[in-house]
């Protein structure tokens, strides 16, 4: 169903009499929640642009396939979720409007187009996903600016070009930064200031350098594989402050490494997951098992994405 055909809203009777949709005392919409009903279609004007005092807009798994012009004048947005939709085409530069958000998903649609500078404007923003789409060039100068991140995903786009400078040093409450699967360059120096990190997913970019100096305080899951790292592990000093009991996920595949990695992760008594397979590793004992108590997955005997392995995780 279109969105001026679905049942959920009645353009004749009161915007607060509207299924998924939140009032104030004073009968201001502040939050809008229509995910999986159904909408297709384009978003008509002066409808969702009527909506001012909006805080909350979540139109995700939908198959809306245009936005609104009005809807960029939302000044007073925190959350946006477009998420699973089928938009296409770029994101303007009006997102820049959007000063107060907190959370940004336009994760799985069919934007194209660069990353708008105008990024820079949402000092504010805490979640970015972009992921999913075919997004291209390189991540704009202006995601300095969003400096309370604790979310990047990016993941699966078209992107290319070089990591902004001190982008790892940017973000001191960053949690989770998924880049995988686009062309991005860069070294493990990148990293090296990410003091917050738990998740680091850059698997199938063009990093290479010593993957050692990714290994960071509190890291749970690391993703490095189909890279182009390099070296010998045992010769490289492995970052003293990190805790490898805090390790889950470790995926090494498809670089070029080599060296005696096993006597390092002995230490890891959590680990699940553990892929080496595609280097040049020397041939080795693997650890006892009673040191890997809980490994699941290992070497390359199973072959399980990060996406599969976290969902059986939380399952």
């Amino acid at each position: 169903m279109n969105f001026t055909s679905s049942p959920l809203f009645n353009f004749s009777a009161s915007v607060c009499s509207w299924q998924g949709l939140f009032c104030d005392a004073e009968e201001n919409v502040w939050g809008l929640v229509a995910s999986g009903d159904g909408l297709s279609g384009s978003i008509p004007d002066t409808t969702i642009g009527k909506l001012t005092k909006l805080h909350t807009l979540d139109l995700s798994n939908n198959k809306i396939t245009a936005l609104p012009s009005d809807m960029w004048s939302l000044g007073s947005l925190t959350t946006l979720n477009l998420s699973s939709n089928q938009i296409s085409g770029s994101l303007t530069n009006n997102i820049g409007n959007f000063g107060l958000l907190e959370s940004l998903d336009l994760s799985s649609n069919n934007f194209s187009g660069e990353i708008p500078a105008a990024i820079s404007s949402l000092s504010s923003l805490r979640v970015l996903k972009l992921d999913r789409n075919g997004f291209q060039g390189s991540i704009p100068l202006g995601i300095l600016n969003c400096r309370s991140l604790t979310l990047i995903d990016i993941s699966l786009n078209k992107l290319e070009g070089s990591l902004p400078d001190d982008f790892g040093a940017t973000f001191p409450k960053l949690k989770t930064l998924n880049l995988a699967g686009n062309k991005i360059k860069g070294r493990d120096s990148d990293f090296s200031q990410m003091k917050s990190i738990t998740s680091l997913n850059i698997s199938g970019n063009l990093f290479n350098g010593s993957v050692m100096g990714v290994f960071l305080g509190m890291l749970e899951v690391i993703d490095l594989s189909r890279n182009e790292f390099q070296g010998h592990i045992s010769q490289v000093q492995f970052n003293s402050s990190y805790n490898w009991s805090h390790l889950i996920y470790l995926d090494l595949s498809e670089n070029q490494l080599s060296g005696d990695i096993f006597p390092y992760l002995n230490q890891a008594q959590n680990l699940k997951y553990l892929n080496l397979a595609l280097n040049r590793f020397d041939k080795q004992e693997f650890p006892r098992i009673d040191m890997l108590g809980d490994l699941e997955f290992s070497i390359c005997l199973k072959l399980v994405s990060l996406a599969m392995f976290l969902e059986k995780l939380h399952n």
